[in-house]
């Protein structure tokens, strides 16, 4: 998605109305990754990859996931536009 959907102008506008943070996670084979993998177990109650959090700025809680690759782009331009109307 960072390819493609990311870089639609219209996902752009909308991710540009918030904050971004990354946490890069992969499959435990390297020293070091088996602690994120834990980290995300432990977050979001699934490893499976990839997700997106909102989160709320003042409180640090979760708002809404988005959980699985959306290769056109639309069911995550959705999440991305309730998530925004709902502030």
């Amino acid at each position: 998605m960072e390819t493609t959907v990311f870089k639609e102008r219209e996902v752009v506008a909308l991710l540009k109305q918030m904050v971004e943070v990354r946490m890069h996670a992969q499959l435990p084979d390297k020293p070091g990754e088996a602690d994120r993998i834990a980290l995300m177990a432990a977050r979001f109650s699934d490893t499976s990859l990839p997700k997106y959090e909102i989160v709320d700025p003042k409180t640090k809680k979760r708002i809404d996931v988005f959980y699985g690759a959306d290769p056109v782009g639309n069911r995550f331009k959705a999440f991305l536009e309730k998530n925004l109307q709902a502030r």
